[in-house]
């Protein structure tokens, strides 16, 4: 019995220790609403930018999409679009985190709505510290277009920038190799209709494994990842 203790105790602490080296997500602002704001209960838009900054992987878009950066772009927010509108699950087959076939429900606002006039809205700069801050120029007339939509909070990505990271893995218990991770990462805002307020905003990132080469499917889990950090921020 006193050892079916010291296992529980020992595995109570590795757990503790795991939490205390799990990375803190960088939240640049929450509002006490936010817990309470139910995202997936009630109608919420998605917007996306038009472009993805893939320079920091330029050669390995040029490589995997045929000299054409430029529809890997496309490819990513084709991709990220597709999987926060529930058209695919952001669930593995066999991932724990996730019951089987979870799906994002948010609805594309750019489809529910023209948003070609949303520059009259709101607006997008760079502060002095490097942080990209939204302004709401007319929160009555952005309210009146969700509501048009019959959304109750709009999610707002920026600053989509695709990336490399190389790190050791542990494939084997005494064997370590080097891999390369692939990231997706953005500003992510979340904006209420019916309080007129920013509800959240801070960063959200999708990491893909390159195992050899980058490819299509790398970009595609690039895309769901990041889908399935922003279910996680939402839930």
């Amino acid at each position: 019995m006193k050892r079916h203790h010291l296992h529980l105790g020992g595995i109570f602490a590795a757990i503790c220790l795991l939490a205390a080296c799990s990375p803190q997500r960088p939240v640049i602002f929450e509002d006490p609403r936010f817990s309470d704001a139910k995202i997936f209960d009630e109608g919420t838009g998605f917007l996306l930018p038009a472009r993805v900054d893939v320079k920091p992987m330029l050669q390995d878009f040029v490589t995997a999409f045929d000299g054409k950066p430029g529809r890997g772009e496309h490819f990513l927010l084709e991709k990220l679009g597709a999987f926060l509108s529930g058209e695919k699950p952001i669930n593995y087959p066999g991932d724990s985190r996730f019951i089987s076939s979870t799906r994002c429900k948010f609805r594309e606002f750019s489809s529910l709505v023209d948003t070609t006039g949303l520059g009259g809205f709101l607006t997008f700069a760079t502060d002095s510290d490097g942080l990209l801050q939204m302004e709401i120029l007319d929160p009555e007339g952005l309210a009146g277009l969700m509501q048009e939509a019959e959304l109750e909070h709009l999610m707002l990505l920026r600053g989509l920038k695709a990336g490399r990271e190389t790190k050791p893995r542990k494939e084997f218990p005494r064997e370590t190799y080097i891999g390369d991770d692939s990231t997706l990462t953005a500003q992510m805002f979340i904006w209420s209709s019916q309080s007129r307020a920013l509800l959240w905003q801070g960063y959200v990132v999708g990491v893909g494994d390159i195992y050899v080469n980058f490819t299509h499917d790398t970009a595609e889990e690039m895309a769901r990842e990041l889908a399935s950090d922003i279910y996680d921020v939402l839930n």
